[in-house]
């Protein structure tokens, strides 16, 4: 199955990323990929995305991760709401339970 990704590319702390087309059984940085339909910089805040081909290959059955998704939809390749990327806490069940004590007078 092809997935479009991020592959991080750039120096050390002064990351940029490709917006590629490669299969799901690879990983990103291992080279090979069909295609690259854009690039990313978050520290210039700068999105190059070649729309075209990103609706050409959602169309052919390619699965946009969390992150390209978001960024579909700022630049209005696709339709609706953004999903957080980002791993959400787990809160704790037992401190949500514990009453806190009373202040001494």
């Amino acid at each position: 199955m092809l997935t479009i990704r991020l592959r991080r590319i750039g120096k050390k702390n002064r990351p940029s990323f490709r917006i590629v087309v490669a299969d799901s059984r690879v990983s990103a940085s291992a080279g090979k990929a069909c295609d690259e339909i854009g690039f990313v910089d978050r520290i210039n805040k700068k999105i190059d995305l070649n729309k075209e081909k990103a609706a050409h290959w959602l169309s052919k059955g390619a699965q946009p991760s969390l992150s390209v998704r978001n960024i579909f939809i700022d630049q209005k390749v696709l339709e609706g709401k953004k999903i957080a990327a980002h791993a959400q806490p787990k809160k704790k069940e037992g401190a949500a339970e514990t009453p806190k004590a009373a202040p001494a007078v």
